[in-house]
């Protein structure tokens, strides 16, 4: 009985270890996925299919751009994907991650001062909307005001300043939702890539791919690319090298040969 008490104590003595350390006691997005794992620098990216996306071997076209890069720079650093928009801004502002990853990072001047953002990709955007919702069709003019009174689903921490000033109501979501609210006409049009569009609908209706309609014109171009953080300890250099690295790659073809092999065009 006696034995059986002390290694009751030994159990519970180790567990209260555990669980009162200032690393396990973290909550929220403040435990990095490689806090346990890595001293490499951190790039935090957000799940962005086809352009990032943790489903595939390659993680995507941006991602294997931005590694490309990496590697031929000898750039110590590794890229973790997020599912949101504001994990990955939390951990570059608030943790002083070496970059983040992705596009329209919405940031404030302050923000911007302290930031270099590098473009790796550029990709035509449209408008879509749900045929079902819009029978007799839905177009727009080439100006905003054309949406006038409508609802546009906005991803979480996009910069929507024009879509209001034209009269749009806005209503936020994570980018994998966007289609589903489309659907349910919970909101009027949202505006992406035509592939990340499709990856989307592939995963949740295939059956209806035929009834989320692409708008004309084209809705503007997204430039994807790497927000160096200049407050980071390497920030700045590495920032230096990453953009003489991405020079290089597209010099000699390595760029080109990652556009080819997931067909598309720069």
């Amino acid at each position: 009985m006696k034995n059986t008490q002390q290694a009751y104590f030994i159990i519970w003595f180790f567990l209260g270890i555990l669980l009162f350390t200032p690393v396990a006691n973290a909550t929220g997005p403040r435990v990095s996925p490689n806090l346990f794992t890595s001293n490499l620098d951190q790039l935090y990216a957000l799940e962005y299919p086809p352009f990032i996306t943790a489903q595939s071997t390659e993680q995507g076209v941006l991602f294997e751009l931005i590694n490309t890069v990496l590697k031929q720079q000898n750039i110590a650093a590794e890229i973790n994907i997020l599912p949101s928009q504001n994990m990955v801004k939390y951990y570059y502002n608030q943790e002083t991650a070496l970059a983040m990853i992705g596009h329209d990072f919405n940031l404030t001047r302050r923000q911007q001062k302290n930031s270099r953002f590098i473009p790796v990709l550029s990709v035509k955007e449209y408008f879509f909307y749900y045929q079902p919702a819009y029978k007799d069709g839905f177009s727009w003019n080439g100006k905003l005001s054309a949406f006038k009174a409508k609802t546009y689903g906005a991803n979480k921490g996009d910069d929507v300043d024009a879509y209001k000033k034209a009269g749009i109501k806005i209503k936020y979501h994570r980018l994998q939702a966007l289609v589903s609210k489309l659907r349910l006409q919970d909101v009027d049009f949202i505006r992406e890539p035509e592939l990340t569009v499709n990856a989307l609908i592939d995963s949740t209706f295939p059956a209806e791919k035929q009834l989320f309609i692409k708008m004309e014109p084209e809705a503007g171009v997204m430039d994807m690319g790497v927000v160096f953080n200049t407050q980071h300890i390497n920030g700045v250099e590495i920032a230096k090298k990453f953009s003489q690295g991405l020079k290089i790659i597209k010099a000699n073809g390595q760029y080109q040969a990652v556009i080819n092999k997931y067909q598309l065009s720069d």
